[in-house]
């Protein structure tokens, strides 16, 4: 009876309609132009039924200010940016043009609009296309190939102050070799996208070297994808490319270490950071070592996982072009400090004059980790520096709080040693606890965390 009862019931259940079969492919998802202009980013949606559809358009937008405006248009006719959700019949068989026109006023910078589609009555049949404009006035070319994850506050975020950024979504558009040529810095991420750096990505990234711009490329797996044997991606021109514009030989895919050292006489110099924090996903950061360019000219590690004999990053120039290649992920750090001392000195080095020994004279803006840590009842840490600069050093506690200043005015150049004996600036010892030690010299500031243990 209970069998019987089954089939009964499933009689009952209607089948599932099919889905409405339709596609949407972009024109062009992505532009560079001026500021005060209007940007026309256009996508076709095609229904594929023998019979009419309705569909509806969605909107979400990210825009740099308030002078910037994202309105859905449908065949020409553009609606008002607050109109988020537009309506729209397709006939059998048609194909219409859909998109945004995004209005870029009164700030450089870079704006992104998303629009999802789906039938009408089939919101789980959804499709979406990013669009994004560029103004380009913008100081450097972010090129975020991470897949669709979230990750690039972790670089433009960390930019040295006052340089605007442009960012450019690899997920909806490959850049080109006349795009990346209107910027002369480019920033290019990867994430844990698979594959890294297609045939094209590496022939427009070749262009732009080869015509003297500045790239700073960040992911774990790159060297895997484009140089290991065993990876679907290898081919011996994708290894070319990682020896000759990087300037870096593929070593292994797992460093197996999350400490990271800066590399003495290179820009890492002096800095010490984890990689096991951020968005937490540098589970196969590669391990690489300095190569020689297709100028002759060799790379120069400017960074190493603890324990390991090998490389983290290489920077590396020919002629005009700067390379600084990072085989682990950036948003792997936790440290916002760390994460700007870094980009501050890969920027250091694009406009650096280049040294006899391949890489540049890095700016000394060092403050050491301390030594010991945790301590008690006292801890030291060096702080180095290229000129004599007004500035200070003081200790913060873990909510950003004043403690004490432990040397201020005008530091001096070369090498100063500075302690701290766990007092405030009273003299009364502070609880154990979590605190931070802060260099600020010229425009630069460099933090380092020291644990109290009473």
């Amino acid at each position: 009876m209970k069998r019987a009862a089954i089939l009964v019931l499933a009689m009952l259940v209607p089948s599932a309609v099919p889905a409405v079969n339709f596609t949407l492919v972009p024109v062009e998802p992505v532009r560079i132009g001026p500021l005060n202009d209007q940007f026309e980013l256009d996508a076709y949606l095609t229904n594929l039924e023998a019979t009419d559809q309705d569909f509806l358009l969605i909107k979400s937008q990210d825009l740099p200010s308030e002078g910037w405006q994202a309105s859905i248009c449908v065949n020409g006719l553009c609606y008002a940016p607050f109109f988020d959700t537009i309506q729209v019949t397709v006939s059998a068989g048609a194909r219409d043009t859909i998109g945004v026109y995004i209005s870029a006023y009164l700030d450089h910078g870079s704006g992104e609009a998303i629009l999802r589609v789906h039938p009408l009555e089939e919101p789980e049949n959804e499709k979406s296309q990013v669009f994004a404009a560029i103004t380009n006035g913008v100081d450097v070319l972010v090129v975020d190939d991470d897949g669709g994850e979230a990750y690039q506050s972790y670089y433009t975020g960390a930019l040295p102050g006052g340089l605007i950024p442009g960012r450019w979504p690899r997920i909806a558009q490959a850049p080109t070799a006349a795009n990346l040529s209107q910027f002369g810095e480019v920033i290019w991420f990867t994430g844990e996208a698979d594959p890294s750096l297609d045939a094209n990505d590496r022939a427009a990234l070749s262009a732009f070297l080869d015509d003297g711009g500045k790239l700073f490329l960040s992911g774990q797996d790159i060297a895997y994808s484009l140089c290991d044997t065993g990876s679907p991606e290898y081919s011996s021109a994708a290894r070319d490319f990682v020896e000759e514009y990087l300037a870096s030989v593929y070593v292994s895919n797992n460093s197996g270490a999350a400490s990271v050292e800066g590399i003495s006489k290179s820009l890492g110099q002096g800095l010490s950071f984890s990689i096991a924090g951020g968005v937490s996903n540098q589970s196969s950061p590669d391990v690489v070592r300095p190569g020689t360019n297709f100028s002759g000219k060799t790379g120069v590690s400017c960074f190493a996982y603890a324990g390991v004999a090998y490389a983290a990053g290489i920077q590396s120039f020919s002629d005009d072009a700067r390379v600084v290649f990072l085989s682990f992920g950036l948003e792997g750090i936790t440290s916002l400090a760390t994460r700007q001392a870094i980009l501050q000195r890969v920027f250091d080095f694009f406009g650096a004059e280049v040294g006899v020994e391949g890489g540049v004279i890095p700016r000394l803006e060092i403050l050491s980790a301390s030594r010991p840590n945790p301590f008690n009842p006292s801890t030291s840490l060096t702080v180095r520096l290229d000129k004599a600069e007004a500035g200070s050093v003081s200790v913060f506690d873990a909510g950003g709080r004043f403690v004490r200043t432990l040397s201020g005015g005008v530091l001096p150049a070369g090498e100063t040693e500075v302690v701290w004996d766990g007092t405030d600036d009273r003299g009364s010892p502070v609880r154990s606890g979590i605190y931070f030690v802060r260099l600020d010299a010229g425009d630069r500031t460099l933090t380092r965390k020291v644990s109290l243990v009473r």
